[in-house]
C-alpha cells in the first residue's frame, strides 16, 4: 500500500511539473514561432517576379544606351571628368542617366531595396558591355548620389554556438530587509536564425543548465533566453561586436523562478551583460552583472 501511495505521489509530481512547464514555456514557444517566421523572411529575387523581371529588362536596355555616351569606365578621377563634361554638353541626358541609376538603386541595388536584384540586372545587360555598365552605375551611385556602402555584418551568424557565462548581483535589491546575494554560472547552447554560413541575423535563442546561488542556498535550473541584435559595433569595414537586448527565464520548476531582461555588449568571443531580474514567486526585483565566453560550434558539413 505504501509503495502504491509513493508511486501515486511521484505521478502527481510529474503531472505538476508538466503543468508548470506548459505555463512557463508555451508563451515562449508561441513567441519563438513568430520570431522564426520573421527572421526567415527574405527579399525576393527580382527575376523570380515576372513583373519585376520584365521591368529590369527595360531598364537594362535604357541604362546601356545612356552609358554608351560615356565610353569606358576607369578610375574615380577620370570618371568624374567624363561625367562633368557629359553633364555640360548633354544636361538632359545626364539627368536621365542619374535618375535611372537612382531608380535602380532604390528598387534593386541598395541594402534596403524592395527586391534582390543585383544579379538579375547584371544578367539582363549585354554580355560584352556588362562590366562597363555596372562600373558606371556604381560610380554614379557612390560618387554622384553619395550612396554609402554598408559592409556585411560579422555578427549573429546563422547556426550554433556554445557559451559559458558567470553572473553576480543581488535579489530583492529594492528591499533592504530582504536583499540577498545572487550569483549564477550558466552553460548555453545558442542557435541564431539566419542563412547558413552567413552573418547579420537579428534573433537567437539560448538554452542550457545553470546553477544559481542565493545567499547560501544553491539551485540547479534550466535557463533560457531570446536575444535581439540592436546594432553592430563597427570599425570601418568590419564589425568588432554587437549590442543586443535579451529576455529570459530561469527555473527549477519548484521554488526558484526568475525572469530577466537586459542589454549585452559582445566583442568577438567575449562580452559583458547587465540584466534586471524579477523573482516571479514574490515579485522582488534584483540585478545581475555577467561576463561570458562563446565559441562557434564545430560543424562537420563541408562549405
Amino acid at each position: 500500500m505504501g509503495e502504491r501511495l509513493s508511486l501515486n505521489k511521484n505521478y502527481i509530481d510529474i503531472i505538476t511539473i508538466m503543468k508548470k512547464l506548459k505555463n512557463i514555456y508555451l508563451p515562449f514557444v508561441l513567441l519563438l514561432t513568430t520570431v522564426i517566421s520573421y527572421s526567415q523572411a527574405e527579399k525576393k529575387d527580382c527575376c523570380e517576379n515576372s513583373v519585376c523581371g520584365d521591368k529590369v529588362k527595360e531598364y537594362a536596355v535604357e541604362i546601356t544606351g545612356l552609358v554608351s555616351f560615356l565610353g569606358n569606365c576607369s578610375d574615380t578621377a577620370a570618371n568624374a571628368t567624363t561625367l562633368e563634361r557629359f553633364r555640360t554638353q548633354k544636361p538632359d541626358t545626364y539627368n536621365d542617366l542619374v535618375r535611372m541609376v537612382a531608380i535602380l538603386d532604390e528598387y534593386l541595388l541598395s541594402d534596403n531595396a524592395k527586391f534582390e536584384g543585383t544579379e538579375c540586372l547584371a544578367n539582363a545587360l549585354p554580355t560584352g558591355n556588362r562590366s562597363n555598365v555596372m562600373c558606371w552605375i556604381n560610380h554614379i551611385r557612390f560618387q554622384v548620389l553619395k550612396v554609402k556602402p554598408v559592409f556585411p555584418s560579422t555578427e549573429f551568424c546563422g547556426g550554433w554556438k556554445k557559451r559559458i557565462e558567470i553572473n553576480q548581483g543581488a535579489t530583492a535589491f529594492l528591499d533592504k530587509s530582504n536583499m540577498a546575494y545572487l550569483a549564477s554560472a550558466r552553460v548555453y547552447i545558442i542557435y541564431t536564425f539566419y542563412k547558413k554560413n552567413e552573418c547579420g541575423g537579428k534573433f537567437r535563442i539560448m538554452a542550457g543548465p545553470a546553477f544559481f546561488l542565493r545567499n547560501a542556498n544553491g539551485y540547479a535550473t534550466l535557463s533560457s533566453r531570446l536575444a535581439y541584435r540592436l546594432t553592430d559595433l563597427k570599425a570601418n569595414v568590419f564589425s568588432l561586436g554587437n549590442l543586443n537586448l535579451f529576455g529570459g527565464y530561469n527555473t527549477n520548476f519548484d521554488g526558484f523562478n526568475y525572469a530577466e531582461a537586459g542589454i549585452e555588449a559582445e566583442l568577438g568571443p567575449f562580452g559583458v551583460n547587465l540584466a534586471a531580474n524579477a523573482n516571479t514567486d514574490n515579485g522582488k526585483w534584483g540585478f545581475l552583472l555577467g561576463v561570458f565566453f562563446a565559441n562557434k560550434k564545430k560543424s562537420n558539413s563541408k562549405k
